[in-house]
């Protein structure tokens, strides 16, 4: 288990804290995709090796392989500290992450505006 998250003050651009949501218990959406196990990706990318590197991603390197079931696909490697490193006013900022079994959360800026999405329309 590893968690590092930072607790959310005053950062520039905040006008406010984030709106108080009751919990509720719901099942998680299930994932509508296999799960790939490591192993297999390290076996069809020669180990993230430079011969199937294929690009460099915003959030990591990307990789070329084709899956057991034949599918060729395109697996990018998430680079957390390249995420933790993004300083700029066009983004919102990671302040923390959490991985403790399957579980993996992110905890980024409060965007007061709202999302990207929200802006635009």
């Amino acid at each position: 288990m590893f968690c590092i998250l930072f607790a959310l003050g005053n950062q520039k651009g905040s006008r406010g804290s984030a709106p108080a949501k009751p919990e509720t218990q719901k099942a998680p959406p299930p994932i509508e995709v296999p799960a790939l196990s490591l192993d297999e990706l390290k076996e069809k990318t020669d180990n993230f090796g430079s011969k199937a590197l294929i690009g460099e991603g915003s959030y990591g390197r990307v990789y070329y392989a084709t899956l057991n079931n034949g599918k060729a696909v395109a697996v990018k490697k998430l680079d957390v500290s390249m995420v933790s490193r993004l300083k700029n006013d066009n983004f919102v900022e990671l302040h923390g992450y959490c991985v403790e079994g399957n579980l993996r959360v992110l905890a980024y800026e409060f965007a007061t505006m709202g999302s990207l999405h929200d802006i635009l329309h």
